[in-house]
């Protein structure tokens, strides 16, 4: 598969070349196209972002089980990383299924410092099958956790993170308790996902240990090129209001609709500030969602998003790709990144 774009040492005239933005998911292979690598790199495409990848593991899965799993050895998963580093100028990480310790611990000697990494930590799948070794969870707590820029949990690998019970529509405090714990390993940010909670309405919280002053204009919609970047977003000031619908997203001209979202921030609630997302609820499980959402994430920080706007802007993309979901033959529903036309 080797190739050489051109011999005398200068590139071909009639080629323009892009400018992309590039990312690398470092994450496990799902058959059915609807998770894993295979949703993080239509995610990536859908942003205008270069996906690079990285194999964990290959699974044989669809969206109703998981037959069978091979994970790949950790000297390989360093020669993938060796690879893409070596060539390519990748502005942020993405990791989901890292199924063995050994795996952990490779992907943390080997992320480079200082690259903005955005962590799924994938335990469970949608069907029900573990997808990490019991053992793995305190090497990525204690090795990988403290080199990201943010970690994106669900409310169960919350409590698996941090020790406490967030199963039953918990308060905003008994998050911030739990954020406190996951936030002590050294991450930086903290999105606890809302999907596995009730109510017609699903919120994500975004906690860090304190007030980012380079994403404070953003959060008081002050951001000077918002308009151009066509992704309207509702403030905390008008978080009593009606949800509001916005125009366009992104270069594809996507009409919003229902895909609407609202932030609040409250600061300094016990030492954290909180960014609250709340955007409508779609009923079922979405298999896949999670490593969309984590990959929206790395993308718009490959862009230069500050973390706050990612989450944003990702929040309002997933909702599309939920309400456009792949339904497979069993009826299941699998995200679909590609949704725009």
């Amino acid at each position: 598969m080797d190739s050489q774009t051109y011999r005398d040492g200068s590139p071909d005239s009639r080629i323009a070349g892009s400018a992309m933005p590039c990312a690398c998911t470092i994450a496990g292979s799902d058959s059915g196209g609807g998770a894993g690598i295979q949703a993080d790199l239509k995610t990536f495409a859908a942003f205008g972002v270069w996906g690079c990848s990285v194999i964990t593991s290959l699974t044989a899965q669809n969206p109703k089980t998981v037959l069978g799993i091979e994970n790949a050895s950790a000297d390989f998963v360093r020669l993938q990383m060796r690879a893409v580093a070596g060539d390519f100028k990748i502005a942020a990480y993405k990791t989901g299924m890292l199924p063995t310790e050994d795996i952990i611990l490779t992907v943390a000697e080997n992320i480079p410092r200082g690259v903005a990494l955005v962590i799924d930590p994938v335990m469970i799948s949608t069907s029900g099958s573990r997808l990490i070794d019991e053992n793995a969870v305190e090497a990525l707590r204690s090795k990988l956790l403290p080199l990201a820029k943010t970690v994106t949990p669900n409310i169960p690998e919350a409590c698996e993170l941090s020790g406490i019970d967030l199963s039953h529509n918990p308060s905003e405090s008994a998050i911030a308790d739990a954020a406190r714990e996951i936030l002590s390993s050294g991450a930086e940010y903290l999105l606890i996902k809302g999907g596995h909670l009730s109510g017609e309405y699903s919120s994500d919280y975004l906690i860090s240990k304190s007030a980012a002053a380079k994403d404070a204009d953003y959060i008081n919609g002050k951001t000077e090129n918002r308009e151009a970047e066509n992704c309207e977003i509702e403030t905390g000031e008008h978080a009593s209001g009606e949800f509001e619908t916005g125009e366009t997203l992104y270069a594809h001209n996507i009409p919003f609709d229902d895909r609407r979202c609202r932030i609040e921030t409250k600061y300094d609630v016990n030492g954290l500030d909180i960014v609250k997302f709340t955007g409508l609820r779609f009923n079922g499980d979405i298999h896949g969602s999670g490593c969309c959402l984590s990959s929206a994430i790395a993308a718009g920080l490959a862009k230069g998003y500050a973390p706050q706007k990612a989450c944003a802007v990702a929040k309002e993309f997933i909702a599309g790709a939920i309400k456009n979901a792949y339904i497979s033959e069993s009826k299941r529903y699998s995200i679909n990144p590609q949704y725009f036309k």
